[in-house]
């Protein structure tokens, strides 16, 4: 292997056996020189016989590089990826991504282009959606499509939420500088906005590459669906303590426990709670897409930005509950 490559691609996984093994394939299927980049996995204290998988696969070019490790959640999982990593430009890519051939080659190409040296390139990654997917993985991919709608605006709002780890390239120099992830972020969400943020306000801009393709192969349920709102929940309140002025970017007043600047008053408050409730948010989970077959896809989606918000809120209690209400 060469002293310095041009590229290494981290690939937090856990738990992810099957779908790492199709990540890692169309990763080493890429039309760009296999000498010249690095795939580096960084398993985050998987059971299900990852690391017996990687270290089948062939020796050759690109080289796969494995990092067994305890559990340590995707921010600390990621800083070891970088760490151990020798290539120019760091691409993070996540497990249950499959890259399309010329993904690593638009990346490189975006970043050798004039003015781009401040640049991080975020790749273009819709979900795989099939004929009778659920209403569920349409609203998730409604989502998705928004963002890079979004993305490929002039001046989106709130660039840093572009940071976007499933197909997302830097120089590795300018994240080391930038601290890397936050390692007190130890769940699902945010851990990339924040990096996002403090890169942005050290003079980086976002560039989106609509020619550096990939495939999400996303699997969710209803009941993941909640579990990622809540663990998101929990991971704005992280992120508002370390970054005050965006309290309400973060939407942090509507959490019942914030006691801080711009509380929303009683009335509202108790008013929400006496309509918005547990008994009432399950009865809303029990039509989407299962009582309620004639229901309409647009019903069947605000009824998951209903439920999947109340989620997000009851994890920002938590986490205020934990560290006080400020």
């Amino acid at each position: 292997m060469a002293d310095r490559l041009d590229v290494s691609i981290v690939v937090p996984t856990y738990n992810r056996r099957e779908r790492l093994r199709v990540c890692l394939a169309a990763l080493r299927e890429q039309d760009y020189d296999s000498s010249r980049y690095e795939i580096i996995v960084s398993d985050d204290g998987s059971s299900d016989g990852t690391a017996d998988m990687v270290r089948s696969l062939p020796r050759d070019v690109p080289a796969i590089r494995y990092l067994g490790h305890e559990n340590i959640g995707p921010a600390a999982s990621r800083n070891l990826g970088i760490k151990a990593s020798i290539g120019r430009w760091v691409l993070f890519i996540d497990d249950d991504v499959e890259a399309e051939r010329g993904m690593v080659s638009a990346h490189v190409g975006a970043h050798l282009r004039g003015g781009n040296e401040k640049s991080f390139m975020l790749g273009y990654t819709p979900i795989a959606l099939g004929r009778g997917d659920s209403p569920i993985l349409r609203y998730v991919d409604r989502f998705w499509k928004r963002v890079y709608r979004r993305a490929a605006g002039q001046n989106p709002a709130q660039p840093w939420g572009l940071f976007i780890t499933n197909n997302l390239s830097l120089r590795r120099d300018l994240l080391l500088d930038a601290g890397s992830f936050d390692e007190d972020f130890k769940g699902y969400s945010y851990e990339d906005s924040e990096l996002g943020y403090r890169l942005m306000q050290r003079g980086m801009a976002v560039r989106f590459l609509p020619g550096a393709r990939a495939v999400h192969h996303v699997r969710l349920d209803l009941e993941g669906c909640c579990s990622q709102a809540y663990r998101a929940g929990r991971s704005a309140v992280v992120f508002w303590r370390k970054h005050p002025e965006l309290l309400t970017v973060l939407s942090i007043p509507s959490a019942r426990r914030y006691q801080g600047p711009g509380r929303l008053p009683r009335w509202r408050r108790i008013a929400r709670d006496a309509v918005y409730n547990e008994s009432v948010v399950r009865w809303l989970a029990s039509l989407i897409g299962g009582s309620t077959p004639h229901a309409s896809m647009a019903i069947s989606h605000l009824l998951l930005d209903i439920v999947l918000w109340h989620h997000t809120v009851t994890g920002m209690n938590d986490e205020l509950k934990q560290g006080g209400g400020r």
